[in-house]
């Protein structure tokens, strides 16, 4: 009978929670004998590290069917995606070059009309900056995920097995980690 396939990291999880437990009960011990330090667990100290072991579990599930939408290079959504980055960063270039004043106005046009572009070209750049930055970075890292997912890497690796000695088993363990 074969066993079903157990994700380690299931496993771990009521150990973390435990250590967690063990660490606040020395830590409060502690505070007793020797008065409180930057060390001890507030209330938002755990929340916060409850939130982050939570969602680096739910993330992945969610983000995998959203990935597969928006890769570059694979459909229209991927398309919108850099699209989107590069006409945002070319609107952040104008909006700076306006806003700084760099712009060779030769028809002198009056002080106030001058500094109501600025202003405008502020507000803009302060939408089209975090935009052009944010959709770039989606775009790179979905098709960097697209590119490097485990199946695909274990279609294109299925040649060159390294094995399963323990140098190929340290390899892992580090390159997980």
């Amino acid at each position: 009978m074969h066993g079903v396939a157990t994700d380690l990291t299931v496993v771990a999880i009521p150990f973390y929670f435990g250590s967690m437990e063990v660490e606040r009960r020395a830590l409060k011990r502690r505070a007793q004998a020797i008065g409180p330090s930057p060390a001890d667990y507030t209330r938002d100290d755990t929340r916060a590290s409850l939130t982050m072991g939570v969602a680096s579990l739910v993330i992945p599930l969610a983000s995998h069917v959203l990935v597969k939408r928006v890769v570059p290079g694979t459909g229209k959504y991927g398309r919108v995606l850099v699209g989107t980055a590069v006409g945002a960063a070319v609107v952040t270039t104008v909006a700076d070059r306006l806003a700084s004043g760099d712009v060779d106005d030769s028809d002198r046009a009056p002080s106030e009309r001058r500094r109501a572009v600025r202003r405008w070209a502020r507000k803009v750049r302060r939408v089209s900056g975090p935009v052009a930055i944010g959709t770039g970075a989606l775009a790179t890292t979905t098709w960097i995920s697209s590119r490097t997912s485990a199946v695909r890497m274990w279609e294109k690796g299925e040649a060159r097995d390294l094995g399963s000695g323990v140098a190929a088993w340290l390899a892992a363990l580090v390159g997980w980690d």
